[in-house]
């Protein structure tokens, strides 16, 4: 069987009230912003050039242009893709598993091709140990998030080499990224909004991931919640000692390089997944890319990424709910120990 057309759909991303309003604005943007760079190209190469003599970086203000020219481009490619198999489903040229493995072909490909113009431009070097504890499926993919660039760390390590479609639970901003808000609604990706008031919804939403989860499929989410920063942990240390809980302060100090992980969404999904083993993606290298400018002081030029995956068995994780709780949490103090043994000040 073809690994990009599996037996079942991945369960439907929920309605969006506001999809079509916000689409009329992110869709011209792109084709906007792709006629406008096309023509606007040779002056802007000019002033990163003199961006870059002037503060004497080692051309990150051009390397950062490169990889924008690269990014609105490749959106402008993946809508075009979507919008023809759209067009091929409605007027009955493409079944809908067609359709459905077009738009995973859409995603790896844009993946791969954003991984290699920013690798390539940036001179970042991609060392990964336990590629071989990937496969076989299914899976529960644990990710650390740090950086813009790891966003597509799970889909180019685990998708891409092995074939496993993976389901993702992705903050709810991700929706003002066009390609991924289309592609990624036909993909069934669970869009969570971290401040909603009712967070069991939001805990139901990344459960209905494991609905129908196939031997070729696997979950991937970030117990963090968002991008590790220094800031983001003294703020969580600084709200635990406002609300007066000491447990959670504890939990907030205890990790000094990931923040402490969020158990509701790793628990919904573990309630859904019996006999799935999960899969931990860790990894040290981006954190100087938090945000764009990061990339334009050359912050990640030169970069070495280490990753490290292994696999833990569904027999090892236990059945109770706080047990759950203190088993991720060690499991993510190993995620932190790695990245302190290869972070710069080590």
């Amino acid at each position: 069987m073809d690994p990009l057309q599996p037996p079942t759909a991945p369960p439907p991303a929920p309605h969006d009230e506001g999809a079509w309003a916000r689409r009329a604005l992110t869709l011209p943007a792109v084709a906007i912003l792709a006629t406008g760079l096309w023509s606007l190209l040779p002056t802007l190469v000019l002033v990163a050039l003199a961006i870059d003599l002037t503060v004497g970086r080692r051309l990150s203000a051009l390397r950062t242009l490169g990889l924008c020219v690269a990014y609105v481009y490749a959106d402008l490619f993946g809508l075009l893709a979507a919008g023809a198999l759209w067009a091929g489903e409605r007027t009955g040229l493409l079944t809908p598993e067609a359709v459905l493995a077009g738009h995973r072909r859409i995603l790896r490909t844009w993946v791969r091709f954003l991984w290699a113009v920013g690798s390539r431009l940036f001179a970042i070097r991609l060392d990964v140990e336990g590629r071989d504890q990937v496969a076989p499926g299914p899976l529960l993919v644990l990710e650390r998030h740090a950086s813009l660039a790891d966003a597509v760390l799970g889909t180019l390590l685990v998708e891409v080499p092995h074939a496993v479609a993976l389901r993702y639970a992705v903050k709810a901003e991700l929706l003002w990224e066009p390609a991924f808000d289309v592609i990624g609604h036909r993909l069934g990706v669970a869009f969570v909004h971290r401040d909603a008031r009712d967070r069991q919804a939001e805990r139901a939403r990344i459960a209905t991931l494991a609905r129908d989860l196939q031997p070729d499929e696997g979950v991937l989410i970030y117990p963090e919640g968002t991008r590790f920063t220094e800031a983001k942990r003294a703020k969580r240390i600084a709200e635990a000692q406002a609300r007066r809980d000491a447990a959670a302060e504890a939990r907030a100090r205890a990790f000094t390089h990931v923040l402490a992980p969020h158990p509701g969404g790793v628990l919904a999904l573990l309630d859904d997944l019996p006999g799935v083993d999960v899969l931990v993606v860790a990894h040290a290298g981006l954190e100087a890319g938090v945000h764009l400018l990061d990339l334009v002081r050359g912050s990640l030029v030169g970069t070495r990424v280490r990753v490290r995956m292994w696999r833990v068995p569904a027999a090892d994780i236990p059945a109770d709910r706080d047990a759950r709780i203190a088993w991720l949490e060690a499991l993510w103090r190993e995620v932190d120990a790695f990245v302190a043994g290869v972070s710069p000040e080590a």
